[in-house]
């Protein structure tokens, strides 16, 4: 019965994923390998701006 539960609340969770996850993440968690791929290269595109690149320690 725990399973069933569990497994009933993991669907319902992913239809309403779009409530609580941006598509990114939700594309990084697809099953889909081409999808999730596609989301990895677009984070590596913009990691710069979301984690700007730490001061060198010699300054």
């Amino acid at each position: 019965a725990l399973v069933k539960l569990v497994s009933q609340m993991s669907d319902n969770m992913r239809t309403l994923s779009s409530m609580w996850a941006p598509p990114i993440y939700r594309r990084l968690l697809s099953l889909d390998k081409k999808e999730r791929d596609m989301s990895i290269r677009c984070l590596q595109k913009v990691k710069s701006c979301i984690l700007p690149p730490l001061p060198t320690l010699s300054k």
